[in-house]
């Protein structure tokens, strides 16, 4: 299994999680996000409605805020 981490959860980053967490091969997907109130939003909702309305994450893509 790959990890994946995509700084920056706007409208690209967003929808490149929804993409990679779709392929055959199973990854790790982590999606950080600047804005802690965003990113608690994004994780509670599973939909970045700032900058993605309509699509929904996958439950298996961590979204993150933490600088770890």
């Amino acid at each position: 299994m790959s990890r994946i981490a995509i700084l920056g959860g706007g409208s690209w980053g967003t929808a490149l999680a929804i993409v990679l967490s779709r392929s055959r091969k199973a990854h790790e997907i982590s999606l950080w996000m600047r804005d802690s109130t965003l990113a608690a939003a994004v994780s509670k909702n599973r939909e970045n409605d700032v900058y993605l309305p309509g699509c929904r994450l996958p439950p298996k893509v961590l979204v993150t805020n933490s600088r770890k």
